[in-house]
């Protein structure tokens, strides 16, 4: 099932792109939701805080485990159930 509108509580029927960051975060923590709710709103997290410019720059220059440790510093605790592989190991 694809998303694309928040399906309950204060923001119920909110395009997932309108939600609040901090709304996002909430929820992310707080609510037990479906694993694809959970991987959209992980991707616009993601997409406003640039992790895919700053993953991309991390592949050329770093390692996977430089990228974790930075996902762990900005405090992204789900980062790794996105299942991004963009290293070839």
């Amino acid at each position: 099932m694809e998303y694309l509108v928040f399906p309950f509580g204060k923001y119920r029927g909110v395009e997932l792109t309108e939600l609040p960051s901090t709304y996002i975060v909430l929820a992310l923590e707080k609510f037990d939701l479906p694993d694809e709710l959970i991987t959209e709103l992980r991707m616009i997290l993601f997409s406003r805080l640039n992790v895919w410019n700053i993953a991309a720059e991390l592949a050329k220059k770093h390692t996977k485990k430089d990228f974790v440790e930075l996902m762990a510093r900005l405090s992204l605790k789900y980062s790794n159930k996105l299942n991004i592989d963009i290293w070839n190991d």
